[in-house]
């Protein structure tokens, strides 16, 4: 027992007792040679191991002489490392006859490790592994796939649960030269985005017109990829927070784009397009109302390496509000609405906030609210208000407009008139309580009454006449700050005068803008497949762990050698199937190539990869399958069959000299061999010649699909050359050269106007205007014209002066009044013409002409509060326009219940309606009126011609008291309701504050606005 150990001995004989069992076996297979096979069991960084199977159970005397020889080479280090394993050294059993053995180094990208097993010194196997990356072979290789992925993420957090949705088909390319291979995707898909929480939802619903992703490796490590996806579609939020609030935006252009080059990690997000807004809210006696337009919706971001970069918010709408408590209502119509912000490198570089808003309200104390000593004789108090205009604005961070004007009246048991005017009247400087100095918005602000008579309600504290109250805030600029107040004054006549200052304490308080956070508005999407190391040659057997992905790791283990056609040629191929674990993240199965200098190469390929976490769920099925291979040839020069040129166009069918246009040249062929080396093309005209142009079919420089057969460049024509254009194309593959010409068209462009004006703004019909107008064109412009024939009009040809061309012309009659682009006909010295939009002028008209308004009766009585009279009148205006009448209308303002009186109703010559003669060009209307306070209101009058234009006249209608019970005090809560603007502002801002949902609820599912709707 020389040579062997005490230890090893006992081992030898425990494992020769282990045997005895299936001696006859052994005995039996004795006669049959030993052999085994090397397969790869590379499970992680750790664990560089290797399984030796033997054809049978190795005897006791085979196993003592067992030795397996490793040899590590590694690829960055001139250093070998040589380990040996032998029975009771390093040499692991899992059966009978299967055995493992792990070496101590780990294998990275490019090494080599020989693996020998000898018995009795006598080498029974061996085998080379070459560790690649998984699906790269090593060899030089241009290949294209097929692939169809789906991503399905589910997130939940204490907001709610976030579900993405990616679909996407398309095209893939790999092309591996020396130690850089390059990967491309180019296809189309969808993405679907529901974000969701107790207070609503955000739905992303995109279509994706382009898809595409990108990967560089160099010596197998990742230094390079994109990911980029464009498309149009809708983006719906519901949010019940205050109310159900729909706002649904039709996506023009949307890009979602992250990248990373040499560890640097962008993302760039954009998003453009229009919609709708609208809320219903319903409580317990009260609703509110809202309808608006979204006319700009921009949401841009640039982020890189977790820092926000650019962020660009650009929202312009227009909204309709109404709202009901009782008997109190409100109507407000914002005219604009507008919210702006640009930030650069966490700098604030553009600002501009707008709301521009008026409307009407009416508020009444309630019946029931009365207190107990009120007698019922009394009617109540009405206060009517219209709100002639509301805007604020700020612009670069600065507050620039502060603007309110309101006016009203007080009936009932009150009764009188009342008006609000706020406005900035002057900007300066001005100090502190300190004597700090600060530029700041004088607002004045005035509130007035005038109280004619008293009852009821608060008829205890000031008598009958007339209150003034006026203040002056002087507010800090800038809109980031806090307590902007640095001084207070008023002023106030009227029973109780008074008059003062005061400075409040810690005021202004300078903040500074926070810029918009780095974050990923469309949650932690990510797109991934297992990657790893694996060996060039993959045989049956062969067990590898590819964990070297971001998100995933999946254990593989080759099954069965098979066969694929692909270009005709049976090639041999590994199948493979994930081993099935506890800790699985999903399965996959598929097939690599096996032999030759594409071994490695992935053949196809099934997945559906699992990810669990605490919060997510994600899960990716992909199927994809090799399609052409390029090179290497797979073919000899004796089957290779030459390409056919199919077809040679332009895609935008024109081509213009003179730089008119770009345009992308397309040439179809067909190869049955899939071994096209590139396409040239040479575009000649004369003298001018675009020589030795290349084309592609990898989805680059505006080629629109990945090995489509359609090889695709960019033109332009610089020349003033037109005509026929000579095109020379060449078409290589690995064995020959096919080559053809081609005609196509360059036409010559007509010339480009450059400027025009004219010497006034307006003018009315068949009046004379004078024009000037300067262009260009390579072959030189031989005229312009003011061209009206198509618009009942004549030619007028312009005169030339100097570089530019000048002359009259004269308005037809026929021309519809309103802006008028006036179209020029340009024309070169070879003729090319075409009609382009010059100036634009507005073409004026004057509306129809009001004549004799009147009222029948002449007055009129104010009925009962909270009736209408029981009386008709009749309003009446004569109108006459030589265009024609196309409407009359009036608004009644006061005179008709909230806010009835606040649209335009239509007037009548048709004999009915309180109208007595039809067709006599006087127009009428009949309708009772509601209660308002002796004095007079204001209504007006519209007439319309056919062209659209209108003339408005305003008549004062006298109203006279019926019998009203009128008491000797005012009501102290009418003061103080209208010495506070604060009461008039919560009106407004409701609006705002309905915007503000909107906003945050963006921002909450992931929608950055900047600073807007922050606390």
């Amino acid at each position: 027992m020389k040579g062997i150990n005490k230890h090893k001995f006992a081992i030898l004989i425990t494992f020769c007792f282990i045997l005895s069992s299936t001696s006859p076996l052994v005995l039996a297979d004795e006669e049959t040679g030993l052999t085994s096979t090397i397969n790869s069991n590379w499970l992680g960084d750790e664990n560089h191991g290797y399984i030796i199977k033997f054809n049978r159970a190795p005897t006791a005397d085979e196993l003592g002489d067992l030795i397996v020889k490793t040899t590590h080479q590694f690829a960055n280090l001139e250093v070998t490392n040589q380990t040996n394993f032998s029975w009771g050294e390093g040499l692991g059993i899992l059966e009978i006859n299967e055995y493992s053995v792990n070496l101590p180094n780990q294998i990275s990208y490019g090494d080599q490790i020989d693996v020998e097993v000898y018995v009795n010194q006598t080498i029974i196997a061996s085998r080379t592994f070459k560790p690649v990356i998984w699906t790269q072979p090593i060899a030089d290789h241009e290949v294209t796939l097929s692939t169809n992925w789906e991503l399905n993420q589910l997130e939940s957090s204490v907001q709610g649960d976030d579900n993405y949705l990616l679909f996407f088909e398309g095209q893939g390319w790999q092309k591996r030269t020396g130690s850089v291979l390059v990967a491309n995707e180019l296809g189309n898909g969808t993405l679907v985005l529901n974000e969701s929480s107790d207070e609503g939802n955000v739905l992303f619903n995109l279509d994706l017109d382009s898809v595409w992703r990108n990967e560089t490796t160099i010596n197998g490590i990742l230094t390079e990829s994109e990911f980029e996806m464009r498309g149009n579609g809708t983006v719906s939020l519901y949010d019940n927070s205050e109310g159900d609030m729909y706002v649904n935006v039709t996506v023009l252009e949307a890009l979602i784009n992250r990248s990373m080059s040499s560890g640097i990690v962008s993302e760039e997000f954009s998003i453009n397009g229009y919609g709708e807004l609208n809320m219903n809210q319903e409580e317990e006696g009260s609703s509110t109302y809202l309808d608006g337009a979204i006319s700009l919706f921009k949401l841009e971001y640039y982020d890189v390496n977790g820092v926000r970069i650019n962020n660009y918010n650009d929202i312009i709408a227009t909204a309709q509000m109404e709202q009901h408590d009782g008997d109190n209502h409100i109507y407000l119509e914002v005219n604009e609405l507008r919210f702006f912000e640009s930030w650069i490198d966490g700098e604030r570089v553009g600002e501009h906030n707008l709301i521009s808003a008026e409307g009407t309200f009416d508020i009444s104390d309630k019946e029931d609210e009365r207190e107990d000593n009120e007698t019922e004789d009394n009617q109540g108090t009405v206060i009517n208000g219209t709100i002639v205009h509301f805007e604020t604005e700020s612009i670069d961070g600065m507050t620039t407009e502060d603007y309110m004007h309101v006016y009203g009246t007080i009936s009932g048991d009150t009764e009188g008139t009342w008006g609000l005017l706020r406005e900035i009247e002057d900007v300066g400087p001005s100090a502190n309580n300190t004597g700090e100095v600060f530029t700041v918005n004088v607002i004045h602000n005035q509130v007035w009454y005038n109280l004619t008579g008293a009852a009821g309600l608060f008829a205890e504290d000031i008598g009958v006449g007339q209150y003034h109250n006026q203040t002056w805030d002087y507010q800090a600029m800038p809109i980031d700050w806090k307590n902007k107040t640095i001084r207070y004054a008023w002023r106030t006549t009227g029973p109780s005068p008074s008059e003062g200052e005061e400075y409040p304490e810690r005021s202004p308080i300078q903040l500074e803008p926070n810029p918009p956070a780095a974050e990923s508005e469309l949650g932690n999407i990510t797109i991934g497949r297992e990657t790893g190391l694996a060996p060039e040659f993959l045989l049956p057997g062969d067990i590898v762990r590819l964990d070297q992905g971001d998100i995933f790791s999946l254990d593989i283990e080759a099954t069965e050698i098979g066969e694929i056609n692909r270009d005709g040629h049976i090639m041999p191929v590994t199948h493979w199937v994930s081993i099935d674990k506890s800790d699985s993240q999903g399965s996959a199965f598929g097939s690599v190539i096996n032999n030759g200098i594409l071994a490695g190469l992935l053949a196809e390929v099934s997945r559906e990869l699992v990810l669990d976490d605490e919060f997510s769920d994600v899960v990716f099925t992909e199927y994809q399958t090799l399609e052409r291979i390029l090179s290497p040839s797979i073919v000899t020069a004796e089957e290779n069959n030459l390409p056919d040129i199919l077809d040679v166009s332009f895609r935008e069918i024109v081509l213009q000299n003179d730089a008119g246009n770009e345009v992308h040249l397309e040439v179809r062929v067909e190869d049955l061999d899939w071994n096209i080396q590139f396409v040239k093309a040479s575009l000649s005209l004369g003298d001018v010649v675009l020589s030795n142009l290349e084309l592609n079919d990898r989805g680059l420089d505006g080629d629109l699909a990945i090995q489509d057969d359609v090889w695709t460049i960019p033109v332009v024509w610089d020349s003033s050359s037109h005509g026929e254009l000579i095109i020379d194309v060449e078409v290589s593959d690995l064995f020959g050269t096919v080559t053809e010409t081609w005609n196509l068209n360059v036409l010559n462009r007509a010339p480009i106007l450059i400027e025009s004006s004219l010497n006034t703004t307006q003018s009315s019909r068949l009046t004379s205007v004078g024009i000037s107008a300067k262009a260009s064109d390579a072959n030189g412009v031989a005229g312009i014209s003011v061209d009206l024939r198509l618009n009942g009009g004549e030619l007028f040809e312009l005169s030339k002066e100097s570089d530019s061309w000048a002359g009259e012309f004269i308005i037809p009659d026929t021309i519809i009044p309103g802006v008028f682009n006036i179209p020029l006909l340009l024309e070169d010295s070879d003729g090319a013409q075409v009609l382009v939009d010059g100036p634009s002028l507005l073409i004026t008209n004057e509306g129809p002409k009001l004549s004799n308004p009147q009222i029948s009766p002449e007055k009129i009585i104010a009925p009962e509060l909270g009736k209408m009279s029981e009386e008709f009148y009749i309003i009446s205006v004569e109108v006459e326009d030589s265009d024609g009448i196309n409407a009359v209308q009036i608004k009644f303002h006061e005179l008709l219940p909230a806010d009835e009186g606040e649209t335009w109703k239509l007037m009548f010559d048709d004999g009915t309606n309180g109208d007595l003669i039809a067709g006599d060009g006087i127009y009428s209307i009949s309708f009772q009126a509601r209660y308002i306070p002796a004095g007079f209101v204001e209504i007006e009058l519209r007439g319309l011609d056919v062209y659209g234009q209108g003339t408005i006249v305003k008549q004062n209608i006298i109203i006279e008291s019926g019998d009203t019970n009128i008491g000797a005090d005012p009501s102290k809560g009418i003061i103080e309701l209208l010495s506070n603007p604060i009461v008039i502002f919560s009106l407004l801002f409701a609006l705002v504050g309905i915007v503000i949902i909107v906003v945050v609820a963006l921002r909450k599912n992931g929608v950055s606005f900047g600073n807007f709707g922050d606390d």
